[in-house]
């Protein structure tokens, strides 16, 4: 049965999903709801979760956005706590925004977290059709006030750094795409601490 983490910060909307959705039949169980990212981050620390579920994911939903994950959540536990929230916020946001300007048939976001080989490997996409100009192997900001825009990127590049990882973005086939790696570090008896 896995573990769920509902975070929103609208009391009305955790509400009428922890009423609403019949956990029991989708093998899960709802083990906490939380207002913000701090209040989650002070929850996991202290109650171990398979899957947080977000705004990210109703917001989707609520634009006509397919949003699909695949996650092994258990790969990220070798990282902050501020710094998972932080990656992947961002990762989702600048894939949401991109996908609110596409046609709604053209709206998907793909989202796949796993571990191979003692390497956590993230891979997001979605539709894209325009050009992207690189300055530093980073997307330069398409809107007209690029001093307060491009920092989400630049903080996905500088957690992931943080970690000993690289990572790559790519615009072909009318596809967004970010890959990552990471390595899992050992703990002291050499086993992945992930």
């Amino acid at each position: 049965m896995y573990r769920i983490l509902l975070v929103d910060d609208e009391i009305l909307v955790r509400d009428a999903i922890k009423e609403n959705i019949d956990w029991k039949s989708l093998d899960c169980e709802l083990v906490g709801d939380c207002e913000n990212g701090k209040q989650a981050s002070e929850f996991v620390k202290e109650h171990p979760v398979d899957i947080v579920l977000t705004d990210k994911r109703l917001h989707c939903a609520s634009h006509n956005i397919q949003f699909t994950c695949i996650a092994d959540g258990s790969g990220v536990a070798f990282m902050e706590t501020m710094d998972i929230f932080s990656l992947f916020g961002n990762i989702l946001d600048n894939a949401i925004e991109c996908e609110s300007l596409q046609p709604p048939e053209m709206r998907f976001i793909h989202l796949s977290v796993r571990t191979v080989n003692r390497m956590l490997t993230i891979h997001a996409e979605n539709h894209f059709e325009d050009s992207l100009q690189f300055k530093d192997g980073l997307p330069v900001t398409t809107k007209a006030d690029k001093d307060s825009h491009g920092y989400g990127i630049m903080s996905v590049r500088h957690i992931v750094e943080k970690y000993n990882g690289s990572f790559s973005i790519s615009t072909q086939d009318k596809l967004f795409q970010i890959d990552i790696i990471m390595p899992i570090p050992c703990d002291d008896t050499g086993r992945s601490a992930g």
